[in-house]
């Protein structure tokens, strides 16, 4: 499909907060889409800097290219993937009917860090440090969503990695996953 081809290119370019913005308000605007909830995950990729310190900048792209089709493979048909930052992905899960339809892709993306990445010879180990936030009941603009989802994250992040924490109103994000992160191989 068109958004699974626009979600592959994507995932391995940064995308600019216009353009992520584009994105968010085509997905909101979709007819089918008006009394569901769109679901923005912010993944950010736990022991990287070592990676890329020990291994140098081509080992890590190998292993930032290896991530996204990961996070590609556990992704429900549809929903738009893209690198905004070094270590940092977004996952827009869109046309859900309650927000806890997002926890299986939740799971599924802890799942696949559970096996070391192979690239330039090197095993590396990673995991994610996942924050969730969900439009509308969190926010109506992709600015505040994102904002909210690297809130939620760093709490993730706080809490050992390898989990997930979700956003809530009074700015506390609540853990809702306490999968240990996977050590350091």
């Amino acid at each position: 499909s068109a958004a699974a081809v626009s979600a592959h290119t994507q995932a391995l370019q940064w995308l600019s907060r216009p353009e992520l913005r584009e994105r968010f308000l085509a997905l909101r605007e979709q007819p089918h889409e008006m009394h569901q909830h769109l679901a923005l995950v912010l993944l950010n990729v736990d022991r990287f800097k070592p990676i890329n310190d020990e291994h140098g900048h081509v080992v890590g792209d190998k292993v930032l290219q290896s991530v996204a089709g990961r996070i590609r493979s556990v992704a429900r048909n549809g929903d738009f993937l893209a690198r905004i930052g070094g270590d940092e992905f977004i996952l827009i899960v869109h046309g859900l009917e309650n927000i806890w339809e997002v926890e299986p892709v939740l799971s599924r993306s802890l799942h696949v860090t559970t096996s070391p990445i192979l690239a330039g010879g090197h095993s590396a180990w990673i995991g994610f440090s996942i924050g969730v936030t969900i439009y509308p009941q969190d926010a109506s603009t992709p600015e505040a969503l994102i904002q909210h989802a690297d809130e939620a994250m760093y709490k993730a992040k706080r809490a050992g990695g390898g989990g997930w924490a979700m956003w809530q109103v009074e700015g506390a994000a609540a853990e809702a996953d306490t999968a240990p992160a996977i050590a350091a191989k």
